[in-house]
């Protein structure tokens, strides 16, 4: 099964089913090779506050999996290898819900190495999140903010 038809069966099942049997799988999905993101409970969870279980208009209509927002910056800088398409209702639009899963790892990945040079090596979900509050003490600039919101 592609990894869409993955992310369509998931979605329905979605609103179909119990929401820890739908995390858990969704976080065996971010976990899983090609995409072996880290933390994918926590990822799991963004995925489901920004997008309401994939019933949100942006992931309907930009196939934005975690309200991530466009840059135009890192367009011009990667080019082809970015790959949000541009932007529309306020956040970035994909491709493919795979686009937009390729986009977090890159983020997740600068979240990362940002914080390796603080010598700050999370190990835990709780770790991860707490790294995630603290984002704008190295930088927002940077192009590693996560959410508008303080209380997220």
């Amino acid at each position: 099964m592609s990894s869409q038809q993955k992310i369509t069966t998931y979605r329905l099942e979605s609103a179909q089913s119990d929401s820890a049997q739908i995390l858990r799988r969704w976080c065996d999905y971010f976990s899983s090779p090609p995409l072996n993101l880290a933390f994918p409970e926590v990822v799991a969870a963004q995925m489901v506050h920004e997008t309401d279980f994939l019933s949100s208009k942006i992931y309907r209509e930009n196939h934005n999996m975690f309200g991530m927002k466009f840059s135009p910056k890192k367009k011009k800088q990667l080019g082809d290898a970015y790959p949000a398409l541009g932007e529309k209702n306020g956040h970035a639009y994909y491709e493919s819900p795979i686009q937009s899963i390729k986009d977090y790892r890159a983020y997740q990945n600068r979240i990362l190495f940002y914080a390796a040079k603080q010598n700050r090596y999370p190990h835990t979900n709780e770790e991860y999140m707490a790294l995630l509050r603290d984002l704008p003490q190295f930088g927002c600039g940077k192009g590693v903010c996560y959410a508008e919101d303080p209380l997220y």
